[in-house]
């Protein structure tokens, strides 16, 4: 596969993922009872996790559009997304829990980061 090819796929798949994900995310929120986090002080914590999560899965539905836009093209801005993109995705592996499942899901989660990468990079150097 060129360059292109990679980056479109991982740009289809990174929108899918990226939106099932808030919808996932946005759904186990509003079926949640907050009292006891509310009682125990960590309401902050808690919002500020349900803000990052949610910048998260807007940004890979962004990197998505970007890429679906831009995957024909020479671009240092999908190259510079598609490093933010999995340096995320990278970070998220090394601060799992320590359970075997968690590390093969972060493991599985960086396949289409490192071909949206790979795309975006080829794509710069030429090979379309």
């Amino acid at each position: 596969m060129k360059g292109s090819k990679y980056l479109l796929v991982a740009s289809i798949a990174e929108f899918i993922i990226g939106a099932a994900s808030l919808f996932m995310v946005w759904s186990l929120v509003g079926s949640g009872d907050f009292k006891a986090v509310v009682n125990e002080g960590l309401a902050g914590s808690a919002l500020l996790s349900i803000v990052v999560t949610y910048g998260y899965h807007i940004f890979e539905i962004f990197a998505g559009l970007i890429g679906l836009i831009r995957h024909n093209h020479r671009s240092i801005f999908t190259l510079i997304i598609a490093v933010i993109l999995f340096l995320i995705n990278l970070s998220e592996f090394y601060t799992a829990p320590g359970a075997m499942i968690d590390y093969v899901i972060h493991v599985l989660t960086l396949i289409f980061p490192g071909l949206y990468l790979t795309g975006a990079y080829m794509n710069m150097k030429g090979n379309k």
